[in-house]
């Protein structure tokens, strides 16, 4: 039998694998860094897919020091110490491997290298053998030969060094890597070489004699020069192969039978990747099949149920019964006056989907009092990707099946088997008020919301679209004018090349690919060149008419011109609702075309749009939360709050503060809550880092609760590992415990950002609960967007008086705060008239 051996040098890659995410670390739930057991596992996918392996053997570097470090105390002695977690990750690494079912070898006193040198020394009599070495080591290139290759690289990137390939990237062969070693040194691990041979002089050298023992025998044949430098460094050049060149008799009891390949040890290899949440690797194993048995039938008496699971399935819905593994298939019109009961309690995956489903039956679902989504976004909104997919993995250990009737079965098996646990973990974490007061019954406030969706002013935008394309293709023209030449404004790299190379403007930020010409860049090179002020317009105009214009003319029904947003509940970290198809959250506000994609949503005839938005409402919270009595009184007595603030800052009266200084002064304020910094104010406002530092300073002097809160915040966030808003919304902050600075500093900006603007986002979604309940059922007024502090409705003309005053109130009194809420009210036939 053909055998194919594939050695993994698992030091190497299990320091690679923590090195490529050095400066984006994957931090889980725990605050545990497990970027190097993700990449490790990836590859190691990766590899065994590729090389198909009969037997695997992984290598890893004993603690102690080795022979090497006794012949030269310099080994490896230049390398800075490597940081205490990646060792932490070493112990996880080596958990996933006993998890794939593959064992490794760790001698004490010897490096890696050379166990997989006297592995290679041991197999390379073996019958119908290939060998591949995974590696990032250079040095294991020595043992390259007809049945041994080096796999080089990971993930994507992987290159087999054969003995041509060896030839071609290092201008020698395999076995004369030591000896090319010996010559040039290494400075990733402290060899000495010989001084003033360098690897060009290296190969020629080694192009003309087998070694270095070769050289040697004939110095006399060398131009004078190089050969008294090797003359002069004989003893160091030989002493540099001797550490460079493996050891291929290390006593290591190795049976080859011992090391086949086997199917990884799902026991042991799932509850581990749940355990480290590295849950994108679960979907790479199979796991066992479940097949619900579902039984046809026009109904059991579902009347005579405490509850029941379910999920509508075409035209019927699949719903639980008692013995786990059979589900019941019911016409949905024989179910309907049971799903419209509100005495009925109902458990589902995705309680808005569902609304929207039966909503396209006339059905009015009540009662749902479980959502698995939303259980499971409370309690870990920061995992993020709530999918039915990878819910029964976790959850059931099963694997999805490709028929979706048989999916939809095991989803309903799902709800039924989570909704206990779910509803305990709620409980213990307080989460159960908000859970059944605000966010259950918002997803069905969504689902009314989508299927309504917003009118859009089709003829409107098309000559919009018209109107930009002229527009783009006058501004092309003079671009290539300003250019001198015809380029793709799109392609960074030909932009790169016209201001760095042709125009000379100095660089501002380099990356892999060259240097940046990011929205970032250009506009500190904006006054420089008029190309860049140009080139800013162009594509602020392209993204509009490729982000809004032509997906809002697509999205548009050609029935009644209405488009249908996406509204996500469980997206992000804070609570916040986010929008998709379009997101009509992000629409510029200020910019002439933001303010005319605005005017583009319009209202039905008769009626006309009514916007509620609340005023400061993060800054009022700031104001709550740190109970700072000088910004309290501020907004009790109804004192312009940035005027104010720039008076506190500035030393100045009220009365004589300029727009500029207001303006740095709403700046700081609403900065604050992001964790602005010095630096950071200093680029917002275009100002010194140490002006923009003093104003900071002076802003925390005259409000001197708010910086007490921070602090106190963040050191309950490090304690904790979470933080939570006045609702007791939870966000755990893993990033607190990251050893990389960067990484820690952005954990305390969402330690003090996630109650302010959690807390916000609560308040708006308590009045929409609020407000729908005076308005359900109505047909002159339909809550139609949201949009972070603000609320769009679409209202019958004769109703807006009676309609303003209700939101308004509902809006200002949802929370009793230490300082009012306060709501601006607007109207008009589109939104930006009612803006």
């Amino acid at each position: 039998m053909n055998k194919t051996i594939l050695l993994i040098d698992g030091t190497s890659l299990a320091f690679r694998a923590y090195y490529a995410f050095i400066k984006n670390a994957l931090i889980n739930s725990k605050g545990v860094n497990t970027s190097g057991p993700f990449a490790f596992a990836n590859s190691l996918i990766k590899l065994e897919k590729l090389v198909n392996p009969t037997h695997v053997v992984l290598t890893f570097d004993a603690p102690q020091k080795t022979f090497r470090h006794e012949l030269f105390d310099q080994y490896k002695a230049q390398r800075p110490a490597h940081p205490p977690e990646i060792y932490e990750q070493i112990k996880m690494i080596k958990m996933l491997v006993d998890g794939f079912n593959l064992k490794y070898l760790e001698i004490a006193g010897v490096e890696a290298d050379d166990v997989i040198a006297t592995l290679v020394e041991k197999l390379k009599h073996e019958k119908d053998c290939s060998i591949l070495i995974s590696t990032q080591d250079k040095d294991l290139l020595q043992l390259v030969s007809d049945n041994v290759a080096v796999l080089s690289g990971m993930s994507s990137k992987i290159v087999k060094f054969d003995r041509e390939e060896v030839k071609k990237k290092f201008g020698v062969f395999p076995e004369q890597i030591p000896d090319f070693l010996a010559l040039v040194g290494d400075s990733i691990d402290n060899i000495p070489g010989v001084p003033g041979i360098g690897p060009k002089t290296a190969k020629s050298l080694l192009s003309n004699f087998k070694s270095i023992e070769d050289l040697y025998n004939h110095l006399d044949a060398v131009p004078p020069k190089t050969g008294a430098l090797l003359s002069q460094h004989r003893d160091q050049c030989f002493f540099s192969k001797s550490l460079v060149t493996l050891k291929r008799n290390v006593d290591v009891d190795f049976n080859l039978h011992t090391f086949e390949k086997c199917a990884p040890n799902n026991k042991k290899l799932i509850p581990l990747l749940k355990e480290l949440e590295l849950n994108t690797l679960l979907t790479e194993f199979t796991v066992k099949a479940f097949v619900p048995n579902i039984i046809n039938t026009q109904g059991p008496d579902l009347q005579m149920l405490d509850g029941f699971a379910f999920t509508i399935f075409n035209d019927n819905i699949i719903t639980s019964s008692k013995d786990p593994n059979s589900v019941f298939k019911i016409p949905i019109k024989a179910a309907q006056s049971t799903l419209e009961n509100k005495n009925i309690k109902k458990s589902t995956f995705d309680s808005k989907e569902e609304y929207k489903r039966a909503m396209e039956q006339g059905i009015d679902i009540k009662g749902i009092n479980f959502d698995l989504k939303i259980a499971a976004y409370l309690i870990e909104p920061e995992r993020g990707n709530f999918t039915p997919e990878r819910l029964i993995i976790e959850e059931m250990g099963v694997k999805p099946d490709n028929d979706s009737e048989i999916f939809a079965s095991q989803l309903v098996c799902l709800v039924n088997k989570s909704e206990p646990r779910y509803f305990d973990v709620m409980r213990e974490m307080n989460l159960s008020t908000l859970y059944s007061n605000v966010e259950i019954p918002l997803a069905k406030i969504l689902a009314s919301m989508e299927r309504r969706g917003v009118k859009a002013d089709v003829e409107y935008l098309k000559q919009l679209n018209s109107e930009l394309e002229l527009e783009l293709a006058d501004m092309e023209q003079r671009l290539y004018e300003l250019a001198g030449e015809k380029i793709n404004f799109n392609s960074p790299k030909q932009i790169s090349k016209l201001l760095f190379e042709k125009f000379k403007l100095p660089p501002v930020k380099k990356t892999k690919t060259g240097y940046s010409t990011n929205q970032e860049t250009l506009e500190k090179l904006r006054t420089m060149h008029p190309f860049v002020e140009k080139l800013l317009s162009y594509r602020e105009i392209f993204k509009i008419k490729s982000t809004y214009v032509e997906p809002f003319i697509k999205l548009a029904s050609n029935k009644d011109h209405r488009i249908h947003p996406v509204f996500h509940q469980t997206l992000t970290s804070t609570g916040r609702l986010s929008c998709s198809d379009p997101n009509l959250q992000n629409i510029p506000i200020r910019s002439s075309i933001g303010k005319k994609m605005r005017s583009a949503i319009i209202a039905e005839q008769g009626y006309a749009l009514l916007s509620s938005d609340y005023s400061q409402i993060e800054l009022r919270l700031l104001a709550h939360l740190a109970e700072d009595e000088n910004m309290i009184r501020a907004f009790k007595e109804d004192i312009d709050i940035h005027a104010r603030t720039a008076s506190l800052i500035f030393n100045k009266p009220a009365g004589s503060i300029t727009p500029e200084e207001r303006r740095r002064a709403k700046t700081v304020n609403f900065g604050i809550t992001y964790g602005m910094s010095p630096y950071g104010l200093s680029k917002e406002l275009g100002i010194p880092v140490e002006e923009a530092r003093q104003i900071i300073d002076n802003f925390f002097a005259s409000y001197p609760k708010i910086q007490q809160w921070i602090d106190k915040t963040e050191k309950e966030a490090i304690e904790k590992g979470y933080v939570e808003t006045i609702f007791k919304r939870r966000r755990r902050i893993p990033e607190l415990k990251s050893s990389n600075k960067n990484i820690k500093e952005q954990g305390k900006r969402y330690a003090i950002n996630t109650p302010v603007q959690g807390s916000a986002a609560d308040i708006i979604k308590k009045a929409m609960v609020s407000i729908y309940k005076e308005i359900r059922g109505r047909t002159d007024i339909f809550l139609i967007l949201q949009i972070h502090d603000e609320l769009l409705f679409e209202v019958k003309e004769d109703a807006i008086s009676e309609i303003s005053g209700m939101v308004k109130e509902k809006m200002e009194n949802v929370e009793k705060l230490s300082v009012p809420l306060k709501v601006s009210i607007g109207t008009g036939q589109n939104w930006l008239a009612a803006h």
